[in-house]
């Protein structure tokens, strides 16, 4: 994919499932006992998991992982020996591991590690404030719609796209996540318009000013 239009509503829903909700469970079936044994492992599977499920007792594990310290990650152009290599998978497994807790925590209702991603909105890292977007509606809390909602009047874009596509405008970004945040408002304008795809910048600046009384953080 070379281009993002903005009014493409193809393109709209190729790029969605990476601004999603709806994530891979393989662990679902495991007991929580063991979740919380593989997450001390740094297995990115299990802490999702716990995250899914709002598993309550896993909060003091979770925050133990969010709280590592991150890790710089250094990869040399010319060949790497095995040992670097191990090291190096290591380091992406545990930054992975680190960024997942904080993800699960905000799931769980822990609103401070919420407010980091919110936060990141507004951050003047460019590439940090385009994964924000996509994090928040990972974590599907619709709390964070005020704060998508003003950046559909955004039509910058961040330095490079982390997710393999070209760049990325963020109002069609912020489109992605009130689109999985609150499906059934985008599916009402959507039928509104016959169809044809948009951003629907007004009409979700319409929704909101009926509707933002519902989605404060406390």
């Amino acid at each position: 994919m070379r281009r993002v239009l903005l009014g493409s509503f193809s393109v709209l829903v190729l790029i969605g499932n990476l601004y999603s909700a709806d994530v891979e469970r393989p662990f679902r079936s495991m007991k929580s006992a063991d979740l919380l044994v593989k997450s001390r492992q740094h297995s990115v599977k299990a802490i999702r998991e716990l995250g899914m499920r709002k598993d309550k007792s896993a909060i003091g594990v979770l925050k133990n992982l969010a709280s590592e310290p991150d890790v710089e990650i250094q990869i040399s152009t010319g060949y790497i020996r095995s040992t670097e290599r191990r090291e190096i998978r290591k380091k992406e497994m545990r930054r992975s591991s680190r960024m997942e807790a904080r993800i699960a925590l905000a799931r769980i209702g822990e609103t401070g590690y919420l407010e980091e991603f919110i936060i990141g909105l507004s951050s003047s890292n460019l590439n940090w404030k385009s994964e924000c977007i996509r994090r928040l509606a990972e974590i599907g809390d619709k709390r964070a719609v005020a704060h998508l909602i003003p950046i559909l009047d955004d039509d910058s874009a961040p330095p490079s796209e982390a997710f393999g596509h070209d760049k990325m405008v963020f109002s069609f970004q912020a489109a992605l996540g009130l689109k999985v945040l609150l499906p059934d408002v985008h599916a009402g304008f959507v039928v509104k318009h016959n169809g044809r795809g948009k951003l629907f910048r007004d009409d979700w600046k319409n929704w909101w000013s009926l509707n933002k009384d519902k989605f404060q953080i406390k």
